[in-house]
């Protein structure tokens, strides 16, 4: 019984031995499976590095330092325009008399060079330092610009202004001596370096382009594990929905109403941001039972202007007018009337068609301007 008794506990202890070898030999081995992963982890990466171009690398440093360089010359010239023309104007149009430029029209020229300045200087500051910092192969600088492009939507607000700023400045300029002796003192200014205020106003509707291109070429340098790549696309495809944005169609609809501007003699200014050309037609105009064929008129969002041979004749706003509607006779058909509280124009269309698209554009404008002022506060009796 003894001798059972010890060959069986000699046979448990070898159990348990080999129990305890055999999870020895699946740790070990285990941890020979996880050196190997770890070490062919290490391997892969020092691959990956190893194949990153040294020449790529050099050639993202000089695109990032492209943009940092064209950014502070960009916003040095925003405080340019804000030193020599905006801030001189603004304070003479507070202490003198007569100023060299109202009020309105220093708003309508630089009221966006403050906030442009601000989103630069921004820029600069936050790239000036990654740069100090030292580039290297991983220097990210997208997020820089991911939280700065939301507020690059003013550039759009500017391009609509700028438009009307360049015709108001050649109408200053041409009408106004101390308006144009001004500007051409400031262009000769060393900040200046001999741009007049055309060159420097249209610098923030060419910064946009420059910031797309800039990226694309970046992104062109950026490998594909680098870590600042999908911010970059992301900025470029933002960027890239503002530039489509101040190369739409709305350059058009001003180029039209600057055209009609031109082509009449003594006309006013039409060109306001607000201001489109909605339709065009020459109409009979019936005076004292006399017909006269020769009008031309243009329908604007806002006003109804009219001219004869090429020269200006004159304009009712839309807001004070209301549309009359004749039935037609053996002697006279497609009558309307444009009439206001000072005038009434009575108009012959050529065919039905016409003076019924004439007259539902006609009331839907008025009808339009009237709620626009009724929700606004504005009307009253």
């Amino acid at each position: 019984t003894h001798t059972r008794t010890q060959t069986r506990t000699r046979t448990l202890t070898e159990a348990a031995h080999n129990r305890n070898r055999s999870r020895e030999v699946k740790s070990a081995r285990s941890l020979g499976s996880s050196l190997v992963s770890l070490v062919s982890l290490i391997s892969l990466l020092g691959k990956m590095c190893a194949a990153v171009d040294p020449d790529a690398v050099q050639r993202r440093h000089r695109v990032i330092q492209e943009i940092y360089d064209t950014e502070v010359g960009y916003c040095e010239n925003l405080d340019t325009i804000q030193s020599v023309y905006a801030e001189p104007l603004r304070l003479a149009a507070e202490v003198i008399h007569n100023p060299i430029l109202s009020p309105d029209d220093i708003r309508l020229l630089f009221a966006h060079i403050p906030t442009l300045r601000t989103l630069s200087r921004n820029i600069v500051k936050d790239l000036r330092t990654r740069l100090q910092v030292g580039l290297t192969a991983d220097t990210c600088i997208g997020d820089v610009f991911q939280r700065l492009v939301p507020f690059l939507k003013i550039y759009s607000q500017y391009r609509t202004d700028y438009e009307v700023a360049t015709v108001r400045i050649h109408e200053l300029e041409e009408k106004n001596p101390r308006v144009r002796s001004f500007l051409m003192k400031a262009k000769d200014m060393p900040q200046c370096a001999k741009n007049d205020i055309h060159s420097m106003l249209i610098m923030p509707i060419q910064r946009v382009p420059r910031y797309k291109l800039l990226f694309a070429e970046l992104i062109k340098h950026t490998w594909s594990t680098h870590p600042d790549l999908p911010a970059l696309r992301s900025v470029f495809d933002q960027i890239s929905a503002v530039a489509s944005g101040l190369n739409s169609d709305r350059s058009e609809k001003f180029s039209r109403v600057l055209a009609i501007q031109n082509r009449l003699a003594n006309c006013p200014n039409l060109v306001e941001p607000h201001r489109l050309l909605v339709r065009e037609s020459s109409f009979t105009l019936l005076r004292r039972n006399r017909r006269d064929p020769r009008y031309r008129f243009y329908l604007f969002n806002d006003l109804l202007l009219y001219g004869k041979a090429r020269k200006f004749v004159g304009l009712l706003p839309l807001q004070r007018c209301w549309v009359r509607v004749f039935g037609d006779s053996p002697k006279l058909s497609n009558l309307f009337e444009v009439c206001s509280p000072e005038k009434t124009l009575r108009l012959i269309a050529k065919t039905a068609q016409e003076r019924h698209l004439w007259v539902k554009a006609i009331c839907q404008l008025i009808d339009h301007m009237i709620l626009n002022n009724t929700s606004s506060g504005g009307g009253g009796g």
